[in-house]
């Protein structure tokens, strides 16, 4: 399959977006369904110059996204539920990010279409300037990113996404300078011995 990775031009497709966002929480079980089949997540900042949207297209379609905030006067998604934990990423870094909405359509998702999507963001990211990135994850997903990345977890809160949700879950603050995330991908592409 021949997949295409680029940075959202055409604000129109935003909603092809919060529709994958809402199918992708639907199937997970962290939203109950809603009729608009839309889910938008951090709503104020995807309006910002400071936001990139990133795709993944397989035959003209949107089947994953990420999106890169740099930190401005309108803060991180990490700001909402990781104040504390987000100042001191900003005091370890010169130009800070956070990754959020990385959504993958269960058709495609794969370790392939995953680790394409990492890498497009880190590249995206180094154009951008950034040193460092602020992500939030659900705790169970967590050790996957450890592995692949590096990353660090330096907080944990139970929280809802959405109010009708029968539960919280425990979400993961984790942290790593772009340097880190790129030693520990070229570790994972060299041939073992």
């Amino acid at each position: 399959m021949s997949y295409r990775y680029s940075i959202l031009e055409d604000e129109s497709r935003l909603v092809e977006i919060h529709s994958l966002t809402h199918d992708c929480l639907v199937d997970a079980g962290r939203i109950t369904p809603m009729d608009s089949g839309m889910f938008i997540l951090y709503p104020k900042l995807n309006d910002i110059e400071e936001t990139t949207v990133l795709i993944v297209e397989y035959e003209g379609r949107i089947i994953g996204t990420n999106t890169i905030t740099l930190d401005d006067k309108h803060g991180l998604h990490s700001d909402v539920h990781f104040p504390d934990q987000t100042d001191k990423a900003r005091k370890c870094s010169k130009r800070l990010c956070s990754s959020w909405r990385i959504m993958i359509d269960k058709t495609h998702a794969s370790i392939t279409v995953l680790m394409g999507l990492i890498e497009f963001t880190l590249e995206v990211g180094r154009q951008l300037g950034v040193d460092a990135c602020c992500f939030v994850f659900r705790k169970s997903h967590a050790l996957i990113y450890q592995r692949l990345l590096g990353l660090e977890i330096r907080g944990s809160k139970q929280y809802m996404l959405d109010a009708s949700a029968s539960n919280s879950e425990e979400m993961v603050f984790m942290f790593a300078s772009f340097q880190t995330i790129e030693e520990h991908l070229m570790k994972r592409k060299k041939p073992s011995k």
